[in-house]
């Protein structure tokens, strides 16, 4: 008997040094490393230009995909893209879907020194790594998602008015999980996005118009 309780003893050691053996401890220790590397990884989304890798500046600006770029940073690729037209293709593989100007929405909300945005109706600051945000289309407000209803249905996102200042457009999720959401997001919108490169009245007629046949 003793010698059988030694045996389990020595293979329970061998199986926590092989990490085959995890205990709730080892658990709830990766859980919080992972909660925080998601935390650490949206903070730092949040602080940098996703073009430039560089601190966020003003004016910013936000795609369909829910990426956050510096608008200078935006027009010197699209400027580069034209110069260098012959590694277009190669480019566009490793870089943002991003053809033109009108392909972002420049930020309504004041950028602070370090990059923060802050929600104009909770106060809550992007860089707070904790928090949830969306940005208008049609005014380029960004506002926590807790202020209004988000669904995983992306037809939840036409047809909804900015919480701010009542602008009827479409809302982007911004700074998503993962790329096949952020993927998924930028193709639906598309279409949408392309009804606001009008005149901003005479897009908000058409959007209004063909959302509401949509609904019929």
């Amino acid at each position: 008997m003793g010698g059988d309780g030694q045996a389990l003893a020595n293979k329970r050691s061998l199986l926590q040094k092989s990490r085959v053996y995890v205990t709730a401890a080892d658990l709830e220790l990766r859980q919080a490393k992972e909660k925080t590397t998601l935390k650490s990884r949206t903070i730092e989304r949040w602080s940098n230009c996703a073009l430039s890798l560089q601190p966020l500046e003003a004016p910013a600006a936000f795609d369909t995909a829910g990426d956050v770029f510096s608008k200078q940073s935006v027009i010197n690729y699209l400027l580069d893209q034209k110069e260098h037209s012959d590694c277009a293709a190669e480019v566009e593989k490793s870089k943002p879907a991003i053809r033109k100007l009108t392909d972002v929405k420049e930020i309504a909300n004041e950028v602070g020194s370090d990059g923060s945005i802050c929600c104009p109706i909770t106060g809550y600051s992007t860089t707070s790594g904790v928090h949830s945000f969306v940005g208008f289309w049609g005014c380029g407000h960004v506002i926590s998602a807790s202020t209004i209803s988000v669904s995983q249905d992306l037809k939840s996102q036409i047809d909804v008015e900015c919480p701010f200042c009542g602008l009827l457009s479409f809302y982007v999720c911004l700074v998503c999980d993962d790329t096949d959401t952020a993927e998924s997001q930028r193709k639906f919108l598309r279409h949408y996005s392309k009804m606001f490169r009008k005149r901003p009245r005479e897009g908000d007629l058409d959007f209004a118009s063909e959302s509401a046949s949509k609904k019929q």
